[in-house]
């Protein structure tokens, strides 16, 4: 009987919101629908998610009696069990798609796609809004996962070296995975579906637009981006040229990082030119990236330095 690999699909429950909707989503969805065409003759690949791992309701009461770290007991306390038991005993391993999801302990092996370390690269920069305690204590769990893992999975160079260099990870460990792009993104955007992204975004044709899809939270400085686009906005308008607008595009309104972003834009006076349309389905997506002027990826402040990833390195050892 072939040994089988269970992936997490978690990502695409639109519950699970810190990645429904979102990159991770993305990634697992598009994982998830190669690997349901997959074949081997050597492996099988099944899917569970987090409904899978449901607790009985007894223990489930119980849980929701604890003030606080209901979510870290469920994650780290009752999930590695339930991991090893019931359903989940017919998978030989197990595949987490996002580092942070997985437990920092279990009876089964399994693999773990790690995104990115910038959380401690950039510590000071994602500790800032959170107590100081519970920072270092999901760092903690989040290292000890990413160094039981069976095999890595980083999903570029940059990583894998951070994985190498911050985490002294064996290279021999480690994948690099690079996230692919449906094969509908390289082609040209139908004429209704650039119809539809004017649409959503309420301006007349031809309007010169910056385009941001993606997160807002501090690794995207996405406050920079609207500290940018407001000098770009005077200065054209000082030399008399026409006045682009900036469409944000993300599922974020519920993200912590959204009251700022929007009060932000406010003390700036350019609720007339930011456009924060939320999450858009995949045929307006290809429409926006057809009629953007400019596509940004990420904003980077002139000036940073990799003492933060020093500092981690050595406290990580």
């Amino acid at each position: 009987m072939k040994p089988v690999v269970g992936l997490d699909v978690s990502a695409l429950d639109s519950a699970f919101k810190a990645h429904a909707g979102r990159g991770i989503g993305r990634y697992v969805r598009e994982l998830h629908r190669y690997l349901q065409g997959y074949q081997s003759d050597t492996i099988a690949v099944d899917t569970f998610d987090h409904q899978t791992c449901r607790l009985p309701s007894v223990i489930e009461r119980g849980l929701s009696m604890i003030p606080v770290g209901r979510q870290t007991i469920r994650q780290q306390m009752v999930y590695p069990v339930q991991l090893g038991s019931g359903p989940m005993s017919r998978f030989s391993a197990l595949h987490f798609p996002a580092h942070m999801d997985a437990p920092a302990w279990t009876w089964k092996p399994y693999i773990l796609t790690v995104l990115d370390l910038i959380p401690l690269v950039l510590a000071d920069l994602y500790a800032a809004d959170v107590p100081g305690w519970r920072f270092r204590f999901a760092r903690y769990l989040e290292l000890r996962a990413i160094r039981g893992a069976s095999l890595i999975l980083a999903i570029s160079e940059c990583t894998a070296r951070d994985l190498e260099r911050v985490l002294n990870i064996a290279p021999e460990r480690i994948r690099v995975t690079p996230l692919g792009v449906d094969k509908s993104f390289f082609e040209p955007a139908a004429d209704e579906a650039s119809e539809r992204a004017w649409e959503v975004v309420g301006l007349p044709r031809g309007t010169n637009i910056l385009l941001y899809v993606g997160g807002i939270d501090p690794r995207k400085n996405v406050l920079g981006l609207v500290r940018v686009f407001d000098e770009l906005l005077s200065a054209r308008r000082s030399a008399g040229l026409d006045t682009p607008h900036l469409v944000i595009a993300g599922r974020v309104a519920e993200d912590r990082g959204y009251p700022r972003l929007c009060e932000e834009i406010r003390r700036r006076g350019l609720e007339e030119f930011i456009h924060l349309v939320g999450y858009v389905a995949d045929d307006v997506l290809r429409g926006l990236y057809q009629i953007a002027t400019i596509f940004v990826f990420r904003v980077v402040t002139r000036g940073s330095d990799c003492r933060h990833s020093r500092r981690w390195q050595r406290a990580c050892r």
